[in-house]
């Protein structure tokens, strides 16, 4: 977010737009941990409710971006970066998956 890493999504929405911690409860996050994507498989990787969008939104979702790194079945590392969330997402073959940091939930 703004180029700083964060710890969680609670992290995420309390510095981007001072949203309570109550609101995550909200938030459905996903992951392929332990399972296969097919070329053309669409994964959805955080979802919000509309009916639970905060107002604005939009405006300040724009500040948070999003790396993600996939290790395919062929040993084939793959990068998906996305400067702003909402924006154009760019797929990149990669060397390696970086480690998670620690004490971090993504």
């Amino acid at each position: 977010m703004d180029g700083q890493p964060q710890r969680n999504w609670n992290d995420v929405l309390h510095t981007v737009a001072n949203i309570p911690p109550e609101f995550a409860q909200h938030v459905s996050v996903h992951t392929v941990v332990g399972h296969a994507v097919r070329p053309g498989d669409t994964v959805i990787a955080l979802q919000f409710p509309l009916k639970d969008l905060p107002p604005d939104f939009w405006k300040w979702i724009g500040r948070v971006g999003v790396t993600l790194c996939y290790r395919s079945v062929f040993d084939e590392n793959w990068t998906l970066a996305e400067r702003a969330l909402g924006g154009t997402a760019v797929w990149q073959l990669t060397r390696d998956c970086p480690a998670q940091a620690v004490a971090t939930e993504f």
